[in-house]
């Protein structure tokens, strides 16, 4: 930016700015495009881009949200799945399809109506009463320590939960062992510090009802500034 260059429109030598600079990438890799625009926009350097790719889509971002929906409503089967097998319950698809066929037998029982509305969750729910073995032992474990985080998030907020859960669980640990940890922990580093602005930290309700313009206004933030 201390350089100047010749101008032939205007016949001129020039300063350097931002504006004159772009970036060529071939990289299809869009952790690694995140990691080019955070790292710029970090050290204040005004860009625009095309990446389209939000934070939110990101599977360990996903796992999050997972985590806050499951916090704001347990009898979701999307969530709860996620969760379980993610840091939090560590389970396997051997364990959770071991709890799903535990089910079966009292899923049988009921007419085709009520059997049409049973969801995994129906499954959780009657394994964690009645599976009676390391798996069952498991289940429960887990399912006091997410109603546990379900109390205290109406005293720590969305961004308090979030960091508790983080330590908790290690997921730092595991994403680094996952490869590309670091631009990871910066992407949920970055969705965390949106769950609480200069006046309080957010509600996980209400956290969840911002997730969708969250989404427009990071996109907006990588194509502007870092202000939310």
């Amino acid at each position: 930016l201390n350089k100047t260059y010749y101008n032939p429109k205007t016949e001129k030598f020039q300063q350097i700015t931002y504006s004159d600079i772009v970036i060529l990438n071939k990289n299809r890799d869009n952790a690694y495009v995140f990691k080019l625009v955070s790292d710029l926009i970090k050290l204040n350097v005004p860009l625009s881009t095309d990446v389209t790719e939000n934070v939110c889509s990101y599977p360990e971002i996903q796992t999050l949200i997972g985590l806050l929906n499951l916090i704001d409503c347990k009898a979701e089967d999307l969530s709860l799945v996620t969760i379980l097998k993610s840091p939090v319950g560590n389970f396997t698809d051997e364990e959770l399809l071991e709890i799903s066929l535990f089910f079966r037998d009292i899923e049988n029982t009921v007419g085709n109506d009520k059997r049409r509305k049973m969801r995994f969750f129906n499954a959780y729910e009657y394994a964690v009463k009645n599976l009676s073995n390391a798996t069952g032992d498991k289940l429960r474990k887990f399912d006091e320590y997410i109603e546990n985080v379900r109390k205290l998030a109406d005293f720590l907020g969305a961004y308090g939960i979030l960091k508790k859960v983080m330590d908790d669980c290690s997921f730092e640990s595991y994403l680094v062992a996952k490869g590309h940890g670091k631009e990871k922990l910066d992407r949920i580093s970055f969705f965390i510090s949106k769950s609480k602005n200069e006046e309080r930290n957010r509600t996980v309700h209400d956290f969840l009802k911002l997730i969708i313009g969250i989404i427009a206004f990071m996109r907006s933030e990588f194509n502007s500034s870092n202000s939310f």
